[in-house]
C-alpha cells in the first residue's frame, strides 16, 4: 500500500479505537463496567492494530499483549515493558466480559494464583528464580511455595533453613502449617 492509504487506513483504526473509548467512558459511567472493560481492550487492541497498518504490516490476532509483541516496529515504542504489562492487564478483559457480560459481576483484578510443589533441594534452586521473577508483578501473580517432604527431609537437605529462606527470599512453611495454608 502506498503511504498515503496507509495513514488513512491507520487513522481509521484509531479512530475506530477512540469511538470505543467514548463508549467504554459511558458504560463505565453507566455502572456497566464488564462492558467497559471489554470495550477499552477493543480499543486497546484498535490503537495498536492501526500501528500496524501505519507501518504496511497485517496485524492478525486480539490479544493486545501479543499484538505489541510482534509488532515489527516495536523497539521504537518507548518502554516497551509497560506496553507489554498494560497490554496484559486489557487482555483479561476480552473474552470474560464478553462472554459473561449477561451476568453484570463488577470487574476486579484478581492476581492469578501459583502453587509451587517442591520435594527437594534442587527443586527449590530451579524453582526460585521463577518465583522471584513472578514476585516483581504482585497484581499479576499470588505464589504459594508447598514442601511435599516431611520437615526433616528440608534440615536434613540444608544444615541450615536460613539457606532456604535466603535462597527463596521469605520464610517457610513447613509440614502441618504448610498443608493449613492451600485449604
Amino acid at each position: 500500500m502506498s503511504r498515503s492509504k496507509n495513514r488513512h487506513e491507520a487513522e481509521r483504526w484509531l479512530q475506530t479505537a477512540e469511538e470505543d473509548l467514548r463508549a467504554a467512558d459511558v458504560l463505565m459511567q453507566g455502572g456497566s463496567f464488564a462492558q467497559a472493560c471489554f470495550y477499552s481492550q477493543q480499543s486497546g487492541e484498535k490503537a495498536v492494530k492501526a500501528l500496524w497498518h501505519l507501518i504496511d504490516a497485517d496485524p492478525w490476532g486480539h490479544s493486545v499483549q501479543k499484538l505489541i509483541m510482534d509488532f515489527p516496529a516495536k523497539r521504537t515504542l518507548p518502554d516497551l515493558e509497560r506496553w507489554i504489562e498494560r497490554a496484559a492487564l486489557l487482555d483479561k478483559f476480552y473474552i470474560a466480559n464478553r462472554c459473561n457480560s449477561w451476568q453484570r459481576r463488577p470487574v476486579s483484578f484478581v492476581a492469578m494464583k501459583i502453587l509451587h510443589v517442591v520435594g527437594a533441594r534442587p527443586n527449590f534452586m530451579k524453582i526460585a528464580p521463577i518465583m522471584h521473577a513472578m514476585v516483581r508483578e504482585p497484581d499479576r501473580f499470588a505464589q504459594i511455595l508447598v514442601h511435599t517432604g516431611h520437615p526433616a527431609d528440608v534440615l536434613a537437605t540444608w544444615t541450615d533453613i536460613g539457606e532456604v529462606e535466603r535462597l527463596l527470599g521469605w520464610q517457610l512453611q513447613t509440614g502441618f502449617l504448610q498443608r493449613e495454608a492451600i485449604r
